[in-house]
């Protein structure tokens, strides 16, 4: 099947991550059995089975740490990795293998500590082979996992163009292309990330490809176009269920973002069906159940996405459901880290601080440093409602102008959009930001959609 265009009418468009992160499901499901083997696993402990101890015989020092994890029944791709390893120490292949499964399994399970498990197994990969193009790819992962945008964007460019660098080869291997497209949307760089991202669907038409264009078809404000590319994603999936799970979160996204409520939550439940206690998922789903006036529900779900991967987005929302149920201690816990963590990843926690009004330098300065870092549609959003806090009006104006220069259909951007147009006495501006906001979704942000019904209504 040749891939359709993914500016298929007059659009450019943007990614999804290929390794993505992890979710989990409203039959919260315990955590893996990989908890309690890693709490009694150190590192170069000795297994007593098969090829494992081979291994480690043979080369004692050599991903030592990625060795002594012991799968649990339900790692048996770990398993065999590791066995691969024991078979064959010295190719550099078994050890990319090795530190993949690790990554496929963090994606399942959500579970942070494995990324350990997967660095230490690269490593190994480097030490040997430090030029191969596999093991260079696989550190393109890491990076993207670090939030490190600039580094996966000049690593990347050199592994698809080999003049740049003679030692690499060159090949059909399209992840180089997907993760350029990734690092670029991320910088803000929408046009370049297109162009790359079609280059790699012209190359290779699949899962990856389609799902990033789906999400850049929204992005760019065609939601059925997106839509129906993330079903054609579905499809290409086969039977692989993390893969087919992400998709279906990102589907959930895009239905909740055009108050399909409904159909959002169904997505998150098949997600969650593939893959039981899939993070994205979960998260997902929590949102679904605020929407829905069930918010001890909602901060059960999200209580278990926090405890196993924490993100600033994930822990200011917490927060907020904790101190709307009345439980002020334990909002302001979430809310203290969501704060130490913002050094990482600024953005939320200043988006956070506007909505509520308070800690404006704070989140001045939040903001400055996510902007400086990525001159995204989303750091400009956040960017404008601390600048409406502060009362800079038109420079707030400004900024939205470039959050919505895409189109892109977000409810949450009407909104702040509208506010900032009431704010500068454009009312029936405001409020034609208010009837899209409301006709989009409804439950998007209450507290932001009273607040401007409140300033239309009394000035």
């Amino acid at each position: 099947m040749y891939p359709p265009p993914i500016a298929a009418t007059i659009l450019p468009l943007a990614c999804v991550w290929l390794f993505s992160a992890c979710s989990a499901s409203s039959n919260i499901a315990p955590q893996s059995k990989a908890v309690e083997h890693r709490e009694n696993s150190q590192p170069g402990q000795a297994h007593a089975e098969g090829s494992m101890a081979n291994s480690r015989a043979t080369s004692p020092t050599r991903a030592a740490f990625a060795l002594s994890y012991q799968p649990s029944d339900e790692e048996t791709h770990i398993a065999r990795a590791q066995a691969r390893v024991g078979d064959d120490p010295d190719a550099v292949q078994v050890y990319v293998d090795l530190a993949e499964a690790f990554l496929l399994r963090r994606r399942e399970s959500g579970d942070p500590i494995l990324m350990g498990y997967a660095m230490d197994a690269l490593r190994a990969a480097t030490d040997m082979a430090p030029t191969d193009r596999e093991v260079r790819t696989l550190r393109l992962h890491v990076l993207m996992d670090e939030h490190k945008f600039q580094e996966v964007r000049d690593l990347a460019r050199a592994l698809i163009d080999p003049a740049t660098e003679s030692h690499i080869t060159s090949s059909t291997d399209t992840t180089p292309h997907l993760l350029l497209s990734d690092a670029l949307l991320e910088l803000g760089q929408y046009d370049q990330a297109v162009d790359v991202l079609q280059t790699a669907m012209d190359m290779q038409p699949d899962l990856r490809s389609y799902s990033r264009a789906a999400y850049l078809r929204w992005l760019h404000g065609d939601e059925e176009g997106a839509l129906d590319m993330m079903q054609d994603a579905l499809e290409l999936a086969g039977q692989r269920p993390e893969s087919r799970a992400w998709c279906y979160v990102d589907m959930g996204h895009i239905l909740w973002q055009r108050g399909d409520i409904a159909q959002a939550k169904r997505a998150a439940e098949r997600a969650l069906a593939l893959v039981p206690g899939y993070l994205p998922a979960l998260a997902l789903e929590a949102r679904i159940l605020a929407a829905e006036s069930q918010s001890r529900r909602a901060i059960a779900m999200l209580t278990v996405v926090v405890e196993r991967r924490p993100t600033v987005e994930d822990l200011t929302f917490l927060s907020e459901l904790l101190e709307h149920d009345g439980r002020a201690s334990e909002s302001q816990k979430y809310l203290a880290r969501a704060e130490s963590m913002a050094p990482h990843d600024p953005l939320p926690l200043a988006m956070h601080y506007a909505r509520h009004n308070k800690y404006l330098d704070q989140a001045l300065a939040l903001a400055e440093s996510a902007l400086k870092a990525r001159d995204t549609i989303f750091t400009q959003n956040a960017y404008a409602m601390v600048l409406l806090r502060q009362g800079r009006i038109e420079d707030a104006a400004s900024a939205m102008a470039k959050a919505m220069q895409l189109g892109t259909p977000d409810t949450r951007m009407l909104l702040h959009h509208g506010l900032i147009e009431a704010r500068a006495g454009r009312r029936d501006v405001a409020r034609k930001s208010l009837r899209q906001a409301r006709k989009r979704n409804p439950y998007a942000d209450p507290k932001l959609t009273a607040e401007l019904e409140h300033l239309l209504e009394n000035g």
